[in-house]
């Protein structure tokens, strides 16, 4: 009888841990299928607007003229709901590899900084990168071509308006 008892807890308790496994599992699939979603949906974002936001050499500090630049990306942004903004940083070849990709981290921290002090953007909304002196704007040893490099480019992509592009193409 006792064996017969203890047999019947165990049934139980495994009952219960199948039960508890099966909830994970259901939780786990509804999940996966958000996830699947929003990648299927990823193409569906588009390039709204965007600016380059120029440096001083060996500067990482915004200038008025760059924060007037960042706030008209920014009234670009209107009430999108469906948005991701983009900031990669750059430096010219001046100085070390090490230095020139800390140097446009910082710089791409300082746009990323501001859009999120100053206008409330959430920060899962921005991907940031700071690729040092890669990706050139202009191959020229002068210092006008330099300066060019000193740079964060900054795009908003959105999904608003492929829907609603798509609403009004259905119609």
């Amino acid at each position: 009888m006792n064996k017969a008892g203890e047999a019947m807890n165990k049934a139980g308790e495994a009952a219960t841990a199948a039960a508890d496994a099966r909830t994970r599992s259901d939780s786990n699939t509804t999940e996966i299928a958000s996830i699947r979603n929003i990648v299927a949906n990823i193409d569906d974002y588009k390039p709204v607007t965007e600016t380059t936001v120029n440096f001083a050499f060996g500067k990482d500090k915004l200038s008025p003229d760059a924060q007037e630049a960042l706030d008209k990306v920014a009234a670009a942004r209107g009430n999108m709901k469906r948005f991701v903004i983009a900031v990669e940083g750059f430096t010219d070849k001046v100085g070390s590899a090490d230095y020139n990709n800390a140097l446009s981290q910082r710089r791409a921290n300082s746009v990323v900084n501001y859009l999120v002090t100053k206008y409330d953007i959430p920060l899962y909304r921005i991907y940031m990168v700071g690729l040092g002196s890669q990706k050139p704007a202009d191959e020229g040893r002068t210092r006008e071509a330099r300066s060019k490099n000193r740079r964060v480019e900054v795009k908003i992509y959105s999904a608003d308006q492929t829907m609603a592009s798509n609403s009004s193409a259905t119609r």
